[in-house]
């Protein structure tokens, strides 16, 4: 039975090692991103002022104004992205000359004012963020990470279950990183040192990305909310210019009428998939809350109230781990120190895999180990 699991272990690192080693550089990148957004449009980079953001429906109302864009998603600024500015989604108009063709709308932190637009296919410093989420492949990619997650989460724990030594005194010699002896089992060394002390954050790391795909699948606030397309709630389309002239306005309006404390953090309108709006609000000072604390879920066409979800009812483990845990912020700069080095050792442990299988394989020594791989890959 062992030795099957081992073969299963193998196979199943060979086959989606690359893409796990892509995930974790990305997800290395994604905790500078802000420097690398920066790096690339230094003009964005608004200095911090002592004075209230604007509001939500301040951007609103010039978005309305941009006639090239048709807007999808407005966020405002938050200390998690650290990203000083508020962010608008959405499609360009393909007769506009001016219009970008992916559009990320930039407007000014404290008066609201459009900045300008960048096309999503020019900004290379979101790269790592678009293909962590999505592998550059919509939809689709964001499955295909999904699964990735789920798979990286029980080949870990399956790894523990084969390593783990059936003596205690095998196992306080297998915890020490003992570098003696010839290349081959260095790297089986440290294979098996780094895999152990990290088993536990990797497996929440790919459990908690599958999450934050599939929330549905752990908790599901939104479980009622399962119709695809307009009709499916009932609504006639032809009434849309009479329920919902100024969508965004109305449901911002709604959602600040039933937590008039807070301000909007995100406001969405409906696409496809996911055909009702969303609006996420948090208190005026809690800038580090990523999405927000509470929001409200709203008909496709006349904004009548779906659901509400609110975050302190969700379970401690929910809250703490999906997001704060996934993105490193759960324990602030040490968090975020922590991530990083999770993310070289998930880095590596792939890598050293392929060249033990490599080695044993082909039984090729230090010096026949390059070409043994370059045969391989011409194969």
């Amino acid at each position: 039975m062992r030795h099957v699991l081992i073969k299963l272990h193998t196979y199943i690192g060979l086959i989606v090692g690359i893409f796990i080693v892509l995930q974790a550089l990305t997800g290395i990148a994604l905790i500078f991103l802000h420097h690398l957004f920066y790096w690339q449009y230094p003009e964005l980079n608004f200095p911090v002022e002592d004075r209230s953001y604007a509001s939500i429906e301040t951007v609103m109302a010039e978005a309305a104004d941009l006639s090239e864009y048709s807007i999808e998603e407005i966020i405002a600024p938050h200390g998690r992205f650290r990203l000083n500015h508020f962010l608008a989604f959405g499609f360009a108009d393909e007769s506009a000359p001016t219009a970008v063709s992916e559009p990320i709308l930039i407007f000014h932190p404290y008066t609201g004012e459009y900045v300008r637009a960048i096309d999503l296919q020019e900004a290379y410093s979101l790269l790592p963020l678009v293909y962590h989420s999505n592998l550059l492949s919509g939809e689709m990619g964001e499955r295909i990470i999904a699964i990735l997650g789920l798979i990286l989460s029980t080949t870990s724990l399956l790894a523990l279950y084969i390593w783990w030594p059936q003596r205690r005194p095998a196992l306080r010699k297998a915890l020490h990183l003992e570098m003696r002896g010839g290349f081959q089992r260095k790297v089986y060394r440290v294979h098996a040192v780094f895999g152990f002390f990290f088993v536990i954050p990797i497996a929440l790391m790919g459990f908690t990305g599958f999450a934050l795909h599939y929330p549905e699948w752990v908790k599901a606030p939104t479980h009622e909310l399962k119709p695809t397309t307009a009709e499916d709630w009932g609504f006639d389309p032809t009434e849309q210019e009479i329920c919902a002239p100024s969508g965004f306005v109305r449901a911002a309006d709604i959602a600040l009428r039933m937590r008039p404390d807070a301000r909007i953090s995100t406001i969405s309108r409906p696409r496809e998939g996911r055909p009702y709006w969303f609006v996420r609000t948090k208190k005026s000072g809690d800038l580090d809350r990523l999405s927000g604390d509470y929001t409200v879920y709203l008909s496709p066409i006349c904004l009548d109230l779906l659901a509400e979800e609110r975050v302190s009812d969700q379970p401690w483990w929910h809250r703490s781990l999906f997001v704060s845990f996934h993105t490193g912020r759960l324990f602030g700069l040490a968090g975020e120190g922590f991530l990083v080095v999770t993310g070289l050792v998930l880095t590596v442990l792939p890598i050293t895999g392929f060249v033990i299988w490599l080695r044993r394989r082909h039984r090729v020594t230090d010096k026949g180990l390059l070409s043994a791989f370059i045969r391989r890959l011409r194969k």
